[in-house]
């Protein structure tokens, strides 16, 4: 088994037709069957099932896909750090980031790494979990940063809680709803409410309470929005209420220009930490960054304290 001929087995695997995966490989299509022919001949097994418009994996196939992606991605990153230790080339981080997070926690904790090691390029995806761990499964992605809100069933990756994560109701500092020690549900029925249609786990909790205790999504929500600085913005100028993780409005609430609704029936805590895969090795640049991604969580868990 070579290295190539995973190449060519993820490429005629990602297209399902070898004429096209042939030509993006920039080679004949006989040539790319004798080099898939001669990778089943070495795993014992066939990996596609010939079709009358291309192909599809077989069991056997499908079993060696996630292999391969994690074969390719760790000879990958073995090279760029032995390139980046002889100072040839810079080293790559790869983060999946969940909501709200890459302005949190992250920059602080990267602006230390890249202090300490200024021949490192990190990259940011932003997504959801469900988004994050499929590329972070094959090796495409380094580690992921985000709330957990749900176990993780998969051996091959490990969830490591670094901080409690708060989802908070918030409106302006003079909200009339500001000083009330208790917010009912039938105080939030008759506010605006900020939810955006997308899957973020905030406007997830806010329609499943609204369901709960028979109060309309469709006649309160007013503004259908996921931007974080828009959210606050709104409510800083209105009497208009969203849920959001404390940290997002702990300076402001700290400021007093917004504050906090005990609206206690919709707040919730979730852990946040980091994903990693358990299967390969983890260069040492990543080994660094995750020590400091914890140091800087423990710092900012006694600033969230003071919100609760």
């Amino acid at each position: 088994m070579e290295m190539q001929q995973l190449k060519h087995f993820l490429m005629v695997a990602k297209h399902q037709k070898l004429l096209a995966a042939a030509e993006e490989l920039n080679m004949s299509q006989s040539a790319l069957t004798r080099s898939i022919k001669a990778l089943e001949n070495s795993v014992g097994a066939p990996l596609f099932e010939r079709e009358a418009r291309g192909v599809r994996l077989t069991v056997f196939g499908k079993s060696l896909q996630a292999h391969a992606h994690v074969i390719l991605n760790e000879t990958k990153k073995a090279v760029n750090e032995l390139s980046a230790l002889k100072g040839g080339t810079k080293g790559t981080i790869v983060i999946g980031v969940g909501p709200n997070y890459s302005s949190h926690i992250l920059p602080t904790a990267i602006t230390q790494l890249l202090s300490e090691r200024p021949n490192i390029e990190i990259i940011i995806h932003e997504g959801n979990m469900e988004d994050l761990l499929p590329p972070l499964r094959i090796g495409n992605l380094d580690l992921l940063f985000l709330i957990v809100p749900h176990a993780i069933d998969d051996p091959d990756l490990k969830f490591e809680p670094l901080i409690q994560e708060k989802m908070i109701v918030v409106g302006r500092a003079g909200h009339p709803l500001a000083r009330r020690r208790k917010v009912t549900a039938e105080d939030a029925a008759k506010c605006s409410w900020i939810i955006s249609d997308q899957i973020l786990l905030a406007d997830n909790i806010t329609r499943e309470f609204f369901v709960r205790y028979g109060i309309s999504v469709e006649r309160n929500t007013v503004v259908n929005a996921k931007s974080i600085p828009f959210r606050k913005a709104a409510i800083l100028e209105s009497d208009m209420l969203t849920l959001m993780p404390a940290h997002v409005v702990a300076n402001e609430i700290r400021d007093k220009t917004l504050a906090r609704i005990n609206l206690e029936r919709l707040e919730h805590d979730f852990p946040a930490g980091i994903i990693y895969s358990v299967r390969g090795t983890q260069p040492a640049a990543l080994v660094e960054l995750i020590r400091k991604i914890r140091a800087t969580c423990k710092t900012q868990q006694h600033t969230l304290a003071d919100l609760k």
